[in-house]
């Protein structure tokens, strides 16, 4: 009876806090809510008993729970990429000490190069030197201004906290000079719709107030500057500055396994032929040496008298396209083959009687190819990182959950059960809608992050609209 009693507990501790949240400190709510955990595991060992130990099937706490939980650890996983450390270029807090007195807080910090949002999304802001906690604020900036602003209203004194409250405290603070690094975590929420056809836009602020409509007005003041000639010019300038320079963000911040190996190599290439004093210093970089290397063996074959270089050249172009559009059709097999994988396995499953210990190894070896295709392909992509880590997480299962089906099925000689068909399944699907998406999607990873900048910042449009 042990777990079902402490079971009870934290049941009971969860339900009472949630009764108490406005008459608690937050922080007591938010540490006791985590005992769903601790009932989750109480909940397994609850059922682990004689009756278990018989091969009789207890508990089902893992199936009712095991997708809520799925959705909060990819939301935990997702969120830590999605925090930034930013430098606070403003912090004034406005107000005197009076308890009377309506206090605020002026926040402004660097916008990260590919932090991109929407006017009316919110961030989570946590500030290490008061607490751990984050806290949601609405964007008052534009998303082509280079901070991000808040505006943080500093509540009157509760029961709970009197004036010892998070924003007392960044009020504080924030008069000594005290902030100096901000952790953002977002963009949230869906934002506004595009206005820019619009004539006449009523704006509401309820409950999140004016900051979002804040954040609204200047995107459309910005667009509505971008009617007189010398802004249009200047803007249009340093809009594509900006766009390089995010370019370039982005790519750092991505993932390319094989990258460190091209390094070497196209440092070594790049080496033999050029004195060291005369390799500038951003040949580290591969691509931009393997660009130099191109560029030097293309003037050495023009410079040659054996034919026409240039049609010699282009020729070479073209088929090249060509050979890459032919492997961006072959590609589709893979995924093609994963799902005739998928539907062979239930056939087996539901047909055990009359497959083969032949017919059931072929789904054994088509994993094999998709998974050596699968991980060759994600050597060579650059990505951002948390597809990046999730690529290789599916890629090491897939190797691990290979090397359980082989004993199984091809040693053992035994048959697909429902639990490794539905393993499978989700991988090959996974798999399948990977290769898919970089078959079909136009571009390549980093020009649709640049595209979705472009679009979410204005930088898109070539004129300005009425």
């Amino acid at each position: 009876m042990a777990t079902g009693i402490a079971i009870t507990g934290c049941l009971l501790l969860v339900v009472v806090t949630s009764f108490l949240r406005n008459r608690i400190k937050y922080e007591i709510f938010y540490f006791v809510h985590h005992f769903v955990f601790i009932m989750y595991a109480l909940t397994i060992a609850h059922t682990l008993d004689d009756k278990f130990r018989r091969g009789q099937v207890r508990s089902q706490t893992f199936k009712w729970f095991s997708v809520s939980l799925v959705w909060y650890l990819t939301d935990k996983f997702q969120a830590s990429f999605s925090t930034r450390e930013c430098d606070v270029e403003e912090c004034k807090a406005l107000g005197d000490d009076s308890n009377e007195s309506r206090k605020m807080v002026k926040l402004r910090v660097t916008r990260p190069t590919t932090f991109v949002f929407r006017p009316g999304q919110h961030v989570f802001i946590a500030i290490k030197t008061i607490d751990f906690h984050w806290h949601p604020f609405s964007i008052a900036s534009a998303p082509r201004e280079k901070t991000l602003d808040f505006y943080v209203e500093v509540m009157s004194t509760s029961k709970m906290d009197g004036s010892d409250s998070w924003t007392h405290k960044l009020w504080r603070d924030a008069k000594d000079g005290l902030v100096t690094k901000v952790s953002i975590n977002g963009p949230y929420g869906s934002g506004f719709n595009d206005i820019s056809d619009r004539t006449q836009i009523l704006g509401i602020g309820t409950g999140t107030g004016i900051v979002p409509m804040l954040s609204l007005l200047k995107s459309h003041m910005y667009s509505l500057l971008l009617w007189e000639p010398e802004m249009y010019i200047r803007e249009r300038a340093e809009a594509d500055a900006e766009n390089r320079h995010f370019a370039e963000e982005y790519r750092k911040e991505s993932r390319y396994v094989a990258q460190p190996l091209v390094n070497l190599a196209s440092a070594v290439f790049y080496g033999r032929r050029t004195k060291k004093k005369d390799i500038p210093q951003f040949s580290i970089n591969g691509q931009v040496a393997l660009g130099a290397i191109q560029t030097r063996w293309r003037r050495q074959q023009m410079q040659k008298k054996t034919g026409n270089a240039m049609k010699k050249f282009y020729e070479k172009k073209i088929r090249r396209s060509v050979l890459f559009e032919a492997l961006q059709v072959i590609q589709i097999t893979f995924p093609l083959l994963d799902l005739a994988a998928v539907g062979l396995l239930i056939s087996f499953y539901v047909n055990e009687d009359i497959a083969t210990q032949a017919m059931r190894e072929v789904p054994l070896w088509i994993l094999l190819v998709n998974l050596v295709y699968f991980f060759i392909s994600w050597c060579f992509k650059t990505i951002n990182k948390p597809l990046w880590y999730v690529d290789m997480l599916v890629t090491m299962t897939s190797m691990l959950s290979f090397g359980l089906w082989y004993r199984i099925v091809h040693e053992e000689r035994r048959l697909w059960t429902l639990t490794p068909v539905c393993g499978y399944a989700a991988l090959s699907f996974y798999r399948a809608g990977r290769t898919l998406s970089g078959v079909s999607l136009t571009g390549k990873a980093q020009s649709r992050a640049v595209s979705s900048f472009l679009a979410k910042t204005g930088h898109d449009k070539t004129s300005p609209k009425s």
